[in-house]
């Protein structure tokens, strides 16, 4: 969460999101059955950004484009790790949760980017 928010210059450096999010390593339960924590974070993330608002009690807004985004996000996970499950994506890369974080603030940020400016993708080294 910090790594969007200090690297995406309309993401907001929230102090209230990013306390939200101190409960979401090790995906939040020591079961490893729910989302990786870093998935949901980019949940929080782009739901902060443009999900939908409460008033007096009333939902406003429409959630369509934060949907579109976690799918895409999702489907990064997916190609990547096979699942957006802690236990599963822990064992795709050997219990290396930095780089499934680090991955996940890039996804994330670059999703945010592809929508929002005129950023395009770089060609990954391999």
């Amino acid at each position: 969460m910090a790594a969007v928010q200090d690297g995406v210059p309309f993401v907001q450096a929230d102090q209230g999101l990013f306390r939200g999010a101190g409960c979401l390593d090790g995906g939040a339960t020591p079961t490893g059955i729910q989302n990786c924590g870093s998935f949901t974070g980019a949940g929080m993330i782009i739901g902060h950004l443009c999900g939908r608002t409460r008033r007096e009690g009333q939902f406003e807004g429409d959630a369509r484009l934060s949907h579109e985004l976690m799918r895409e996000v999702y489907e990064r996970f997916k190609k990547e790790y096979g699942s957006v499950l802690c236990k599963d994506v822990r064992k795709a890369v050997k219990d290396d949760c930095p780089k499934v974080v680090g991955r996940a603030a890039q996804w994330t940020a670059e999703t945010l980017l592809k929508t929002f400016t005129d950023y395009r993708e770089q060609e990954q080294p391999t």
